[in-house]
């Protein structure tokens, strides 16, 4: 939940694959504001501290634009594979270190994350072995 009196926005927004959402990290949660109306649609709420980066998986063809899904992080160790569409978390991954930021590399149907931890050094998770046509499956 946004609450005032300070800046929460700790990372880059991200924009959905159809541009109609923008993706926020605000304090513990990621919010959905609509690109078009400017208003708050829903949150990703399931971290337990500072989200520190939002992720979009990139549209790999013309049906998959329409898919919301996006990976975050959060100071609290656990990396969250989300279908923001239904603000449902699909899977979560601990990586027992707080971890400052993600970044994405490769655009292919599996993407390979860097993750930068808190003991100053960097981890390389393949963390979306889910395949993304298929079913949710929660872990």
């Amino acid at each position: 939940m946004i609450t005032g009196g300070q800046s929460l926005v700790s990372s880059a927004p991200a924009f959905s694959n159809d541009s109609k959402k923008l993706l926020v990290c605000t304090g513990n949660s990621v919010s959905i504001f609509s690109t078009s109306t400017g208003m708050l649609i829903t949150e990703l709420e399931g971290h337990t501290d500072r989200v520190t980066s939002v992720i979009v998986v990139p549209a790999s063809g013309p049906v998959s634009k329409f898919m919301s899904y996006c990976w975050t992080s959060s100071l609290d160790g656990n990396i969250c594979y989300w279908d923001f569409s239904a603000a449902e978390l699909i899977k979560k991954i601990n990586t027992q270190q707080p971890i400052i930021s993600m970044v994405k590399e490769g655009m292919e149907a599996f993407f390979f994350y860097f993750v930068a931890l808190q003991a100053c050094f960097t981890l390389g998770y393949m963390v979306a072995s889910v395949p993304i046509m298929e079913g949710k499956q929660a872990q």
